[in-house]
């Protein structure tokens, strides 16, 4: 059994919220005199306004709904 096949994420690719792998084309910033934040994949040619439990969801690679791979921010 190699390394990579211990993982959780490897094990799980498909089970709703878990996994996944950032993209590497998301952009994430914070919108000035908001507490929300603004994502844009130019890849996907997706962007969203998310609040800033969202982004942290997002970087921990936390997706219940399927939504942030849906947008493509989250790939499996």
């Amino acid at each position: 059994m190699t390394d990579k096949s211990k993982s959780f994420e490897y094990l799980t690719p498909n089970l709703p919220g878990v996994g996944g792998h950032l993209s590497n084309h998301n952009i994430i910033t914070p919108i000035k005199d908001s507490e929300d934040f603004f994502i844009v994949n130019p890849l996907s040619g997706n962007a969203d306004i998310i609040s800033a439990s969202e982004v942290k969801m997002l970087k921990n690679k936390l997706d219940p709904n399927r939504e942030f791979s849906q947008q493509g921010y989250l790939t499996y």
